[in-house]
């Protein structure tokens, strides 16, 4: 068992007995990671066992656990690889005893460890998802300058909201104060992206206000407030992201949005989810990843240059 001093509580002084270790199914306290996961998360997105497996083999995450004193108190769990946006997935933060141990400074303990880690590891961001069912964990988060990036519900579980929530490395923590200057990581980004010419012309009508995708590759990482600029050709409209959701399959985004705003020409929504599933390879796509919703409002005199320029990201369905 690999132990990891933590070496950023010495230098906040007020938690020095602080201590974190990695934990896997070869250690002693590995029964306490299987607990808080059956006890405290199976409730809300179902079995854990494929999840407990892969922290036992230390597969494709980590699991680390806070001793104080000696005395387990806290996990997080985490994704080793930095993802294909740049961020570290960050799968589960929790206190083994929530009644008991929630103001004794260890929540904030974990946020900087997972903060140090992401760091270590050269990432731009860390992403976590929170169920509508943990208002209090959403809050935490919010709190430790997580931006909320989208909401879909029945992600999970039916009748539950997923959040989707980031937080932003490149940029230092401010104050809380009404003359803070809006953060980097909400600041507009231009994306460029094609799309067949009908789209564009309706797009730029008014009548299709939403574009459908799959949820993989560049469009996971569109945030609300964005600008993509749609091309067929030398034909081209520029928008801002508005909304964003995420669904599990066409038909489910199709219904959530209303097809009319994303295929306002398709008379049936029969049609309409026919007409994704008939692009080739989407419908395995979407069974991999999922699909996204993309609110678009029309820019009607950006000022952007026609070329792409080197902070400009081109995308392809």
């Amino acid at each position: 068992m690999a132990s990891i001093s933590s070496s950023y509580a010495a230098s906040s002084a007020p938690y020095p007995s602080f201590e974190f270790s990695v934990v896997d199914r070869d250690c002693g306290d590995f029964p306490l990671v299987v607990q808080a996961f059956r006890e405290r998360i199976a409730p809300i997105y179902g079995p854990q066992e494929t999840a407990l497996d892969k922290i036992g083999r230390g597969s494709d995450r980590l699991c680390e656990m806070l001793y104080d004193n000696g005395i387990a108190k806290a996990i997080i769990v985490y994704k080793k690889a930095v993802n294909q946006r740049g961020a570290l997935e960050l799968k589960t933060l929790a206190l083994l005893n929530p009644e008991t141990d929630s103001d004794k400074g260890y929540e904030a303990t974990l946020i900087a460890r997972v903060v140090k880690v992401s760091k270590m590891r050269m990432a731009d961001y860390i992403e976590v998802t929170v169920s509508s069912e943990k208002p209090e964990a959403f809050t935490f988060f919010k709190k430790n300058e997580f931006i909320l990036h989208n909401s879909t519900p029945d992600y999970y579980k039916k009748g539950a909201t997923e959040h989707f929530l980031y937080r932003d490395l490149r940029v230092a923590p401010i104050a809380a104060s009404a003359a803070a200057p809006k953060p980097a990581a909400i600041e507009s980004r231009l994306f460029q992206c094609t799309l067949g010419k009908q789209y564009i012309q309706q797009i730029r009508s008014g009548t299709k206000t939403y574009e459908g995708r799959i949820h993989s590759g560049p469009f996971r990482n569109y945030r609300i407030g964005d600008r993509v600029t749609w091309f067929a050709g030398q034909d081209s409209v520029t928008t801002e992201i508005t909304d964003l959701k995420v669904f599990k399959t066409f038909e489910e985004m199709l219904t959530a949005v209303g097809f009319k705003k994303m295929l306002p020409l398709v008379a049936t929504f029969e049609l309409a989810a026919a007409a994704y599933h008939t692009i080739p390879s989407y419908t395995d796509r979407a069974r991999q990843s999922g699909v996204v919703a993309l609110g678009v409002k029309l820019i009607t005199d950006p000022v952007i240059d026609s070329a792409p320029s080197a902070g400009t990201k081109r995308a392809r369905a």
